[in-house]
């Protein structure tokens, strides 16, 4: 009996021993959504009830040398903006860094000292806003 129970013991370290902790955070905190993958300019509003209701809603039009750019922001408050292959000026560089910051319970999203309304930050998409002087806002969206 008692030999048993050392090995259940046993075996029972080696099973806790084995579990890994997830540090990657909750799938659902802000942070871990828009730093753990990589984002693109999408032409396609996956949720349009996050818009803004008041004045007029545009989209902002992705030229096409924009259209290949991936963004990356990362833990440190830092943003790289990778740019695709068509550059948008001649001599342009390959990718830029600029700070940012995040607050979620004023819902807004701080890019380059710009100050943008967050509308949404999901698994699949990335939304924010600007007003523009004619009173409406300007959208733009990213996805993975």
């Amino acid at each position: 009996m008692m030999k048993q129970l050392v090995v259940l013991l046993i075996l029972n370290l080696f099973f806790l021993a084995s579990c890994k902790k997830d540090n990657s955070g909750s799938s659902s905190d802000p942070m871990n959504l828009l730093t753990r993958k990589s984002w693109k300019y999408v032409l396609e509003d996956k949720n349009p009830g996050t818009n803004p209701v008041t004045g007029s809603n545009l989209y902002y039009a992705v030229p096409d040398c924009e259209k290949d750019n991936i963004l990356q922001f990362n833990i440190d408050g830092k943003l790289k903006e990778s740019f695709g292959s068509s550059k948008c000026e001649e001599g342009q560089s390959d990718s830029r860094a600029v700070d940012y910051s995040i607050d979620t319970e004023g819902r807004s999203i701080t890019i380059n000292d710009v100050r943008y309304e967050l509308l949404e930050l999901s698994e699949n998409q990335l939304k924010y806003s600007s007003p523009v002087p004619s009173g409406g806002n300007i959208i733009f969206m990213f996805g993975h």
